[in-house]
């Protein structure tokens, strides 16, 4: 039976609170040409022309959320800086809860600089301090989860090593999980650690860094994702491919979700798209099949656009009307396999 994809409108549930925690970064972007080489050293002059600020990292999951209807708060660590209080601002604006934020005195605010030339990025520049949490750092953390997670119907956990999901926290949230919907994407080697989560969703790269082995063909790939859903004991493994989509595992099937869009600006953040529709579809009632096509739909969206982005539900319909959209979720699910 192929689960309905073409029901509208598109509900999701926004009466519960998804709760984001993980590593919250500020984007700063600046515009510009690149029509010469400097006479100094042999490098590109790019003219300013424009800048802006954007959330990144877990702010823009969860701005990703909130831009598709969602409840959200956020828990993660900033700097005592200018920089953390344009992050604040940017949350609030997105209508995000911003009071399960910890302040540190010790770090500052991750900070990434983007140069943009054309539509296309040329150079980044990162003002970070990826060290562990402190004691105190971490009891702050502890408190504020303590506080935030009561409330809420999914967690998200969205780790870019910059050193707030420690061990300790990882273990905290999976004591915590209840009847929840919890995803984790993590950049670090420590999947096994989210035993009991909802489902994982690492891409290739990280794949390989947990079993320590290129994956050189699409045999090592089912191999690998089979094998983290069975040590991970969760109802899901979402593998992110890039160009390639995304690849489903569960007990029963194994299901590969090619990537829809032809046209692809920049894949910042993409992986973030992906985390927050799967949270918020699986959270509002979705199947596991239909809640990754959806993120792999949204992931095909924001790819088109520059910089870190978000999708809405009114885009997400108007992408799913196209009778070739459709034809090619049937024939996904149709061409499932154990």
């Amino acid at each position: 039976m192929i689960p309905e994809i073409s029901t509208f409108p598109l509900k999701f549930n926004t009466s519960k609170k998804v709760l984001v925690i993980g590593d919250i970064m500020l984007d700063e972007y600046w515009f510009g040409d690149m029509e010469r080489i400097s006479p100094e050293a042999p490098v590109p002059v790019l003219k300013y022309l424009s800048s802006e600020y954007r959330l990144g990292g877990a702010a823009n999951v969860a701005r990703n959320l909130t831009s598709l209807g969602a409840n959200v708060s956020i828990v993660g660590l900033v700097g005592d800086d200018f920089e953390s209080n344009k992050l604040k601002k940017l949350l609030s604006d997105s209508n995000i809860d911003t009071s399960g934020i910890v302040i540190s005195k010790r770090r500052p605010t991750t900070r990434k600089l983007r140069l943009i030339a054309r539509k296309q990025q040329v150079l980044r520049v990162d003002n970070e301090d990826s060290d562990h949490l402190d004691d105190t750092e971490l009891q702050d953390i502890i408190i504020s989860l303590k506080q935030q997670i009561p409330d809420c119907g999914a967690i998200v956990v969205s780790d870019y090593r910059k050193g707030i999901i420690t061990k300790e926290v990882i273990e905290f949230l999976v004591s915590s999980i209840d009847n929840r919907v919890c995803v984790a994407d993590s950049k670090a080697k420590n999947y096994l650690l989210f035993k009991g989560f909802t489902t994982v969703a690492p891409n290739l790269k990280e794949v390989e860094t947990i079993f320590d082995r290129k994956l050189t063909n699409e045999e090592d790939i089912v191999q690998s994702g089979r094998e983290l859903l069975r040590l991970l004991g969760s109802k899901a493994v979402h593998i992110t491919r890039g160009a390639d989509g995304i690849s489903l595992f569960t007990d029963e099937m194994t299901i590969n979700f090619p990537a829809f869009s032809s046209e692809v600006y920049d894949v910042t953040g993409a992986g973030d798209t992906v985390t927050a529709v799967l949270s918020l579809s699986l959270m509002s009632g979705f199947d596991m099949i239909h809640s990754t096509f959806l993120a792999n739909v949204a992931a095909a969206i924001v790819v088109r656009k520059v910089g870190t982005s978000t999708t809405s539900v009114h885009e997400i319909e108007r992408y799913l009307r196209e009778e070739e959209i459709i034809d090619l979720y049937k024939k996904i699910v149709s061409n499932s396999k154990n």
